[in-house]
């Protein structure tokens, strides 16, 4: 019986014994092709072309005939079922009771809708590193396999996430659509599922966090914002995280004790912990009174100044803002950050003038939301920030996960601990 892998690695195995090298590699071009279509009678002419097209028809033919030679010659000696019939004298066939492939098993399967067997089949991209230089067509016919594949995969992965989610294994349903991103991170459907779960399994904040993550990459790739489907959900999501924690919510009346104080550090090591530290930075919102920044909310290293570029991108897009006179004055900024030669302090100053003007709101809120990941140049311009008298109140909220440890943060948080307008939560 001969075996072959067509999802990831190309493998051809007889009988255990592993032939793949030792084809020529149009051959093995040649047997895959069949093997996809393994009922079909193929002329040998319509072979031929395929991949020797740049050749004449007699010497392209000759090609195949040697290449089928080389198949029967080599497999033949492993088992003693012919594998390549001839058909005619004009065609061939395969010999399909003596082949199986992970790709017939793979379309089988989604056949049969037995979804959890497809994403096992699915191993990797179809014909994956595999290449065949001088047979366009060849290339043309697996680049379609492997886009249609790969579009099936997902589909069945869609499925098999929502077979999870029906038998109450959340987590493995989460996986499987984390899987899904891995491949295609610009594929809004696998957020739109995840946040649709996260949300139905009551983890909200993981489902903020996810949309989060989603526009950071949308707006770095491809300078886009997320669906409105994924828009008109997370807004949903943030009036139920609001509703739901009216009991952790802070006053935000101007006479409230906390908004006396500028500087507001969460530290804590446990998930749970910084789940509720999270809930309390997820229950602010911009209104008319106040505008809320957010910082370093999606988890991971931070490039240099990346903390600086999420206020800019904010202060560009909100609402009431998007007006030519900040959008310019946000791309001047961005340009000097970019530019290494500008001094630090002149860029601050910039940042802190710009904040200041923004439609005179009563408050600017800026929640970070994983301090332990904050670049360098954003905790310097905020220690800047708190240093300057301000006619509006700036509120900087803080959530710092204590295991991973970062030292120029300690050395902020130890900086402030004690001053009479800053308050530190230690779990």
């Amino acid at each position: 019986m001969v075996k072959l892998k067509l999802f990831g690695e190309v493998n051809v195995k007889v009988n255990h014994i592993d032939l793949t090298t030792q084809l020529p590699r149009k051959g093995l071009g040649l047997l895959i092709y069949m093997a996809t279509q393994p009922t079909k009678v193929f002329y040998r002419e319509q072979l031929a072309n395929l991949l020797w097209n740049d050749y004449t028809k007699k010497s392209a033919l000759n090609n195949l005939r040697f290449n089928l030679w080389q198949i029967r010659k080599i497999i033949g000696e492993w088992t003693d079922e012919e594998l390549i019939i001839n058909n005619s004298k004009q065609a061939i066939k395969l010999n399909s009771e003596a082949i199986i492939s992970d790709y017939d098993q793979f379309y089988s399967t989604i056949y049969k809708q037995h979804y959890q067997e497809s994403v096992r089949c699915y191993s990797g991209d179809f014909l994956e590193d595999f290449y065949i230089i001088d047979a366009p067509d060849f290339s043309d016919w697996v680049f379609r396999e492997r886009e249609n594949a790969q579009r099936k995969y997902f589909n069945a992965q869609f499925a098999h996430a929502q077979d999870l989610m029906n038998s109450q294994q959340i987590e493995e349903a989460f996986n499987a659509l984390i899987k899904l991103a891995d491949i295609d991170p610009l594929n809004e459907m696998v957020y739109l599922r995840l946040m649709q779960y996260q949300y139905v399994s009551d983890n909200k904040v993981a489902a903020i966090s996810t949309y989060r993550n989603l526009k950071m990459i949308l707006r770095n790739e491809l300078n886009i914002s997320p669906s409105n489907e994924i828009e008109s959900l997370y807004k949903r999501i943030i009036e139920d995280t609001n509703n739901e924690n009216n009991e952790v919510i802070l006053h935000k009346s101007k006479d409230d004790q906390f908004f006396s104080q500028k500087i507001k550090i969460y530290i804590g090591n446990s998930p749970e912990k910084l789940s509720t530290y999270a809930r309390i930075l997820a229950s602010f919102n911009n209104t008319s009174a106040q505008l809320v920044l957010d910082i370093c909310d999606t988890p991971g290293q931070r490039i240099p100044s990346e903390g600086m570029f999420e206020i800019l991108n904010s202060l560009y897009h909100f609402g009431k803002y998007c007006i030519s006179q900040w959008k310019s004055k946000c791309e001047k900024i961005d340009s000097d950050i970019r530019n290494k030669t500008v001094k630090d302090d002149m860029i601050f100053f910039s940042m802190f003038e710009t904040l200041i003007v923004s439609e005179k709101s009563e408050q600017i809120i800026f929640r970070i939301w994983n301090m332990q990941y904050l670049d360098s140049k954003t905790i310097e311009f905020l220690s800047y920030l708190s240093r300057r008298k301000l006619d509006k109140q700036i509120v900087i909220l803080i959530v710092y996960d204590s295991n991973q440890r970062n030292p120029q943060v300690e050395k902020f948080i130890e900086f402030y601990r004690g001053i009479n307008d800053v308050e530190v939560i230690e779990e």
